[in-house]
């Protein structure tokens, strides 16, 4: 059975630390690209709706076709 590590604890060598910064860096770059798209993708979504909010011209249309048909 694997032991259980605690993170807290004082034991830690310069050594270890370095490694452990090490195998946290490899995760974070693996897992970058995902993050990059994800985040692009959630600004385009996001400016998108945005956009779609500030737009008026059907409020436009509407108010022509009333005019109109009155």
């Amino acid at each position: 059975m694997a032991q259980r590590i605690d993170p807290t604890g004082e034991k830690r060598t310069p050594t270890h630390l370095q490694f452990r910064r090490q195998v946290q860096l490899t995760q974070w770059q693996k897992s970058l690209p995902q993050r990059r798209t994800r985040n692009i993708l959630t600004t385009i979504y996001g400016y998108t709706l945005y956009s779609v909010s500030q737009e008026s011209f059907l409020d436009e249309l509407e108010v022509e076709a009333k005019a109109a048909g009155a």
